[in-house]
This record gives structure tokens, C-alpha cells and sequence, in this order.
């Protein structure tokens, strides 16, 4: 995460207008992005194999809450407020977006997408920092419960 963190902040503190290194900047950044999946999808079978699904399930699900807000907190930061943000949302799911709308759209001052940049890369900055400092791949004791489980089809087994 600190590559793509790193990438976010060179975005963002870097005055560039050249298109084509923004671009590839992004490419770059986004490309080192994916490389959290070794250890995002790995860490919850290590902590537990036996609820690996369902600790899936539950950090995916926080996941994707916090990018259902990521599009609207954009919004809110690079253009004339939350308001209009909720506008352009609505108006662009309902296919009703003017012209004008459409031009005042991409009207953003570079200024506005520096902070947006630099709130990503401090996000991925110290998100990746608290992991470090208190993660862990250390299988968690309720993993191994000692009471016995009833499968489906009724033998009763215990978990080890």
C-alpha cells in the first residue's frame, strides 16, 4: 500500500499539467495497488482456516462500505459541495445530465484534487502503518473451539 500511497503523494505535490505523466503515475500507483491481495487474502487464512470465509466476508464487507463513500467524499472535496455532489450522482443515474452540467463537471481546480490525492495516500500511508505495528498472522485461538460442532448431516465431530 505505500507504493500506491507513495504515488498518490507524488500526485499531489508534484505541479504537473502533462497528461501523459499523470497518467502514467496512476498506471504505476495502481498497478503496486494490487499487490495488497498476497497479503490481504493470505493474512485471514492464517489467522484462522477454519473461519476463513466468514473473516472474509466480514472484511470485505467493511471494504466495500468505505467505497461506497470514496466516490461522494470526492465529490464533496473537488467540487462546490455535498449538495451537488448528491445532484450529479442523481442526475447521472437517471440519464438527465445538461450539457452544462456535464462542462461545470470537469471544471475542477488542481488544488482540489491535491487534497483528494494526498487524503488517499495518508490513508494508505497509515493504514499500511498500523498494520504493521499491530497485525499479525498468529492463528487465533477461536479458531480451534473445544466444543463439539454438528455438521449438517449430524455427525458430531470437534474442531482441532
Amino acid at each position: 500500500m505505500w507504493g500506491c500511497g507513495l504515488g498518490f503523494l507524488v500526485l499531489a505535490l508534484w505541479n504537473t499539467t502533462n497528461v501523459a505523466v499523470v497518467t502514467s503515475i496512476l498506471i504505476v500507483a495502481i498497478s503496486l495497488n494490487s499487490a495488497i491481495y498476497l497479503g490481504f487474502m493470505t493474512n485471514n487464512l492464517d489467522l484462522s482456516p477454519n473461519f476463513c470465509g466468514t473473516l472474509m466476508g466480514i472484511t470485505n464487507s467493511l471494504s466495500t462500505v468505505a467505497s461506497i463513500f470514496a466516490p461522494l467524499a470526492v465529490g464533496w472535496m473537488v467540487d462546490d459541495g455535498a449538495v451537488s455532489c448528491l445532484f450529479k450522482l442523481y442526475a447521472s443515474l437517471h440519464g438527465s445530465v445538461s450539457n452544462e452540467i456535464s462542462v461545470k463537471f470537469f471544471q475542477h481546480t488542481q488544488s482540489e484534487w491535491k487534497n483528494v490525492f494526498l487524503l488517499s495516500g495518508g490513508i494508505m500511508f497509515g493504514s499500511n502503518l498500523i498494520y504493521l505495528i499491530f497485525g499479525s498472522s498468529k492463528q487465533q485461538r477461536w479458531n480451534s473451539p473445544r466444543t463439539p460442532i454438528v455438521k449438517h448431516y449430524g455427525i458430531r465431530t470437534y474442531c482441532t
